[in-house]
């Protein structure tokens, strides 16, 4: 049973992983794409930046020339009024949106960052006040991302910190259920074991009080023949001896059982002699018939005795041992109950556990496996957003020409 369970945990977590490893492929073959498809916007942006910069030299040059004629303009017009002549309105614009250009270009290549070297395009050939609202709106767009991101940051480790705990108070509670399981497992077979060795003992003390009364039976059968048999021929011997004694008369048997002194004469004659050698006889049989009873009577109450209490002893043996047995199925039926409940929560346990992981999977995209730290993402947008607010401050500080370009 345990080998099963093993086998079907075993598997469940070979499924886990496998769905696991899935989700992990799916997720980096999605990230080699998109790494894939900037790596080649980048390529494509260097590769567009020379004839970029080939066309910023030649709008150059053509707002150098025109800056000429405009200063000239402006400088004999403004000295003949006695003013002090000022820097032209487009040689200022051009110088700030150089300045714009290279910013941007030093900013994206820094920060390896596609949105700042999409701003060079901008900033070489939108209007200023265009400029400043895209910059404005890219700034907004960047901390509402940033403040987004925060949130999913905190979110994410949160919920990583809530589901770590989660996992190690279910992985601790599934080794504590696995613990008690196999303790009252091996206690339960132990118990088993020994209510089998108890029946079995119980058995053995019934089969040998069994043999113990058949033999105890066979020898009062052998006692009550043996001691009617001697009973019976002493009671002979004696009925004998009044038989002789009727015949040969009481005074013939005055000296029966004594000897006779050597060389007297034999009183009473020949008759007399004859009686009393046989009923001298007679009675030491009958002695001997009496004295073999006795023995029989006295051996059968030392075995009556010796049976009553070896019966004794095996009832109290057999009453112990039943009620161990009585005892062990008791705690077996128990440890059941303690089994299939530890059981239950075992399996509500992995169950929860499997769901916490299966969590954990769906926020993969979200708050796991991310290639670029976010401590990484956040410092490079934090720089972008110090870099496009630069920006506006260029633009802020050649607001005098800006003004007097649009009049």
């Amino acid at each position: 049973m345990e080998l099963t369970e093993e086998k079907e945990n075993a598997l469940a977590e070979i499924a886990e992983l496998a769905e696991g490893k899935a989700a992990d492929e799916k997720y980096l073959k999605q990230l080699v794409k998109e790494c894939t498809e900037s790596s080649h916007a980048w390529d494509v942006r260097q590769s567009e930046a020379k004839a970029e910069m080939a066309a910023i030299e030649k709008a150059k040059e053509i707002l150098a020339s025109r800056v000429v004629v405009l200063a000239q303009s402006e400088t004999v017009t403004k000295n003949k009024k006695g003013k002090q002549p000022t820097v032209p309105v487009d040689l200022k614009q051009a110088k700030t949106r150089q300045t714009l250009i290279n910013h941007f270009r030093s900013l994206g290549n820094r920060l390896k960052s596609l949105s700042m070297l999409n701003m060079v395009s901008v900033a070489s050939a939108q209007p200023f006040d265009k400029v400043k609202g895209l910059i404005g709106d890219l700034i907004g767009k960047l901390e509402k991302e940033a403040a987004e991101a925060a949130d999913t940051h905190a979110f994410c480790q949160e919920e990583k910190k809530k589901n770590d705990e989660a996992i190690k108070k279910h992985g601790d509670k599934i080794d504590m259920l696995t613990a008690r399981l196999d303790k009252a497992s091996a206690k339960k077979a132990k118990l088993g074991e020994d209510v089998e060795e108890l029946t079995n003992e119980v058995a053995a003390i019934a089969k040998s009080q069994a043999e113990a009364t058949k033999i105890r039976n066979e020898e009062k059968a052998t006692f009550d023949k043996a001691h009617a048999d001697f009973t019976e021929a002493a009671d002979a011997v004696t009925d004998a001896i009044d038989a002789l004694k009727d015949y040969y008369g009481d005074a013939s048997f005055v000296q029966v059982g004594h000897k006779q002194p050597q060389g007297a004469p034999a009183l009473g004659g020949a008759k007399k002699d004859s009686s009393n050698v046989i009923v001298g006889m007679l009675e030491t049989m009958g002695q001997e018939f009496a004295k073999t009873a006795a023995d029989l009577e006295a051996s059968e109450h030392e075995a009556v005795e010796a049976y009553k209490k070896l019966s004794q002893e095996n009832s109290v043996a057999q009453a112990a041992k039943e009620t161990e047995i009585v005892g062990a199925k008791s705690e077996i039926a128990s440890l059941d109950i303690t089994l299939g409940h530890n059981t239950d929560d075992k399996k509500m346990t992995e169950k929860e556990l499997a769901a916490v992981h299966e969590y954990v999977l769906s926020l993969k995209p979200t708050c796991y496996g991310r290639v670029v730290s976010y401590a990484e993402r956040k410092a490079k947008r934090d720089a972008e957003i110090e870099g496009l607010k630069e920006a506006l401050t260029i633009l802020e500080e050649s607001s005098p020409s800006l003004i007097q370009l649009r009049r």
